[in-house]
């Protein structure tokens, strides 16, 4: 079932991404899959703007609560995906090497957190571990998601919660009550694999240094 979301959610995506016209497109015209965007010089490409070269855009496709769409036609299973797609510039033929380099750090830190989320550990258990292995590898983790400043490692917030069970299930994050923390994560648990990279990011003409916060969320399944 969740693969057969997950390829609706990315073949949604996929026919957006082949619409857009920049310069012509706008924001507006992509619905609920838009969720944010970037421009290249750091500023933020929000609603009813229109997409130019250079833009990053954020998409999002799925269900992230059953409260949000009656006609969920997918059971009880909730999946969400939030998804980057870049428009190249004059001149580009691949992604930039600020924005390559980026998420090769989100995607180190994904295996980092695939190795060490395990079933029979505690919430709490599992982020103290989460937090001594990021650390090793060279990343500043963070308890919340507020940004440090002045400190130029990569730096990885999470909030891990429960997908479709609400409230009554373990978080790996430290929002929420402490509870959640407390409670084992079992067999076959559903939860969202949510983290943030804040990654340094160089402007496409190099005159500014902005960071860029590359999001990953999806499900993930213990058995």
């Amino acid at each position: 079932m969740c693969k057969l979301i997950r390829e609706d959610c990315e073949a949604m995506i996929s026919k957006a991404c082949d619409g857009i016209v920049p310069g012509v497109t706008n924001t507006d015209d992509l619905g609920d899959l838009f969720r944010t965007g970037y421009r290249k010089d750091g500023g933020r490409l929000g609603g009813g703007e229109t997409i130019e070269r250079g833009d990053l855009i954020c998409f999002q496709a799925g269900l992230q609560s059953f409260n949000e769409d009656p006609y969920w036609p997918y059971g009880n299973v909730c999946d969400v995906t939030f998804e980057y797609a870049y428009v190249l510039d004059e001149g580009e033929t691949e992604l930039p090497r600020w924005y390559a380099a980026a998420w090769e750090e989100g995607v180190k830190v994904r295996k980092i957190l695939d190795e060490n989320i395990l079933p029979g550990r505690t919430a709490l258990r599992t982020l103290e571990v989460l937090e001594e292995k990021l650390t090793e590898a060279g990343y500043l983790f963070l308890p919340e998601q507020d940004y440090v400043w002045g400190d130029h490692r990569v730096q990885v917030p999470v909030d891990m919660h429960a997908a479709g069970k609400g409230y009554y299930a373990p978080r790996l994050g430290y929002l929420g009550p402490d509870w959640q923390r407390e409670m084992v994560l079992p067999l076959n648990h559903h939860f969202f694999n949510e983290y943030w990279v804040y990654s340094h990011v160089v402007s496409c003409h190099d005159v500014a240094a902005i960071w860029a916060a590359f999001f990953s969320r999806c499900q993930r399944y213990r058995c």
